[in-house]
């Protein structure tokens, strides 16, 4: 087997995508809830940043799952 015909034919890669959560912490609420329930640490509280089904993140985390499973899927 002639491992110079190989390495000139083979290219290695990965793909990495991160998206936008479009959340953010809400310190005022978790801290609120604790109070109310007097229980330290029963759970981390988020905001939406957005409207709950916004069409374009919406498009955007499955443009991003797409090209996730093309990459995967190609032999």
């Amino acid at each position: 087997m002639d491992i110079t015909s190989i390495q000139s034919k083979v290219m290695l890669c990965s793909v990495t995508i991160s998206t936008w959560v479009a959340r953010r912490y809400d310190g005022k609420v978790t801290e609120e809830v604790e109070n109310k329930h007097h229980a330290k640490g029963i759970g981390r509280f988020n905001k939406r940043l957005l409207p709950e089904h916004a069409p374009s993140f919406a498009e955007v985390v499955t443009l991003a799952g797409r090209i996730r499973s093309y990459f995967y899927a190609t032999p």
